[in-house]
């Protein structure tokens, strides 16, 4: 009877698993079929990062139309759930407008893909690992991409700003880091899933960490092991740019309401009403408003 009982349980959590990669999959196409792209886009130089059993990781560079031997430079990491997204989509909606406005102000943007998680062998610590491997990278090839080692900015929107902190804390926390921008990141994994029964909680810890759903007893504890709001030390050692929509459906602002009171002195917080996930509806006046604040943020810090 027990067997029968955790077969039906395993059929009822693959079912449900795969409506909801379904689900995710449908809603990815009408996002990429209805993107807003910029009128006049930006070419940048598409370079290799990493390179895993033949499969290669790359980055855009977007530099300024400058000759400096050495930039300032922001890491920027996409979103999309951890599962998908890719490194243009830095050139979408309000990204657009920051971005060239950091370019004119002689800092370089270099955006990055990393390994999406999926059913087979990606974990969302993989993601993270790879984030921090670029920043190796830069480092390592500083003289090459132009990269001014000491003053390294992180900038990362939903599942992106997530990474970015996590891959700061994954470096233990590298000094020439100065300042991280979250936009719509979530900060405590546990809360944000909390809405569903625990099953569906389990099942879905089980996906994204790559830990066997029959040996899963807390997920909980997994979900808040790769939460930022639990190392608000570590944290505490760099500035953080937080930016949020106040109706956010998808990440709550109240994440990032958390992050902020457990930081108060080393963090801005930005609330937009009216804003939902993505600030695709950010009208002119209010990209303007984003990027002044922005860019006072890293002119202040970096």
């Amino acid at each position: 009877m027990k067997n029968i009982k955790k077969a039906l349980i395993i059929a009822a959590a693959a079912i449900w698993g795969g409506v909801i990669v379904f689900g995710i999959t449908r809603i990815y196409k009408y996002w990429q079929d209805n993107i807003r792209t910029p009128d006049v886009p930006l070419y940048p130089t598409e370079l290799v990062y990493k390179d895993i059993n033949d499969k290669y990781i790359r980055f855009d560079v977007y530099r300024p139309n400058d000759t400096l031997s050495a930039y300032k430079t922001i890491l920027y990491i996409h979103g999309g759930t951890w599962i998908m997204g890719t490194k243009r989509k830095v050139q979408d909606y309000y990204r657009y407008t920051t971005i060239k406005t950091m370019l004119e102000n002689n800092i370089q943007v270099i955006s990055l893909d990393y390994r999406l998680i999926n059913l087979r062998g990606n974990s969302m610590e993989l993601c993270i690992q790879d984030c921090y491997d670029a920043y190796l990278y830069c480092i390592e090839n500083a003289q090459y991409l132009k990269v001014d080692t000491t003053k390294i900015g992180l900038w990362g929107s939903s599942a992106g700003a997530h990474l970015a902190m996590m891959s700061y804390l994954f470096g233990k926390c590298p000094a020439n880091i100065k300042l991280i921008i979250d936009d719509f990141g979530p900060t405590d994994l546990s809360q944000m899933w909390g809405v569903f029964p625990g099953w569906i909680r389990r099942l879905g810890c089980s996906f994204f960490f790559h830990i066997p759903f029959g040996e899963l007893k807390d997920y909980d504890a997994a979900a808040k092991k790769a939460s930022p709001l639990y190392y608000a030390e570590q944290l505490s050692r760099v500035p953080i740019f937080i930016s949020h929509g106040e109706k956010d459906p998808v990440v709550k602002c109240k994440q990032s309401k958390w992050l902020h009171d457990s930081l108060p002195n080393t963090t801005e917080l930005w609330l937009y009403p009216g804003l939902k996930h993505g600030f695709k509806t950010m009208d002119s006046t209010e990209i303007n408003l984003y990027t002044q604040r922005v860019m006072n943020f890293v002119n202040k810090n970096l």
